[in-house]
């Protein structure tokens, strides 16, 4: 696929999503607009690992990881002032209490709107 310019051109993106199909379209998504994709994780404890070893710009978190909800990976993103958008299913008022104010894309997303949300929080 060629490459073009958008919002995660240049940025360091994890990805915390736990469906490997999802993962992976997220995943050429990012890379298609210039992005890289630092780590894909698929659990919480992979996802705050990554968060604690990598430069991370941005990341993409599903609400639900194999193992437990995103949000002890949104506190230590949070701490770090890294922004994160929450890729999900849920409706925004099934989220998590400390998910619900985040950037929000509902599932099935448009990569269009998934690339609007990214330049709004990377400018």
């Amino acid at each position: 696929m060629a490459e073009e310019r958008g919002p995660f051109s240049g940025k360091r993106v994890l990805i915390a999503e736990d469906d490997g199909l999802i993962a992976e379209d997220l995943r050429a998504l990012v890379e298609r607009q210039g992005g890289i994709v630092v780590i894909m994780a698929p659990t919480t404890a992979g996802a705050l690992a990554a968060v604690e070893r990598h430069a991370v710009d941005l990341a993409l978190l599903d609400v639900r990881l194999g193992d437990g909800t995103a949000e002890d990976v949104a506190r230590a993103l949070r701490a770090r002032r890294i922004p994160f958008i929450v890729v999900t299913g849920y409706a925004r008022d099934g989220l998590p209490p400390l998910l619900r104010d985040a950037p929000f894309v509902a599932k099935p997303y448009l990569p269009r709107e998934l690339a609007a949300v990214a330049a709004l929080l990377l400018g």
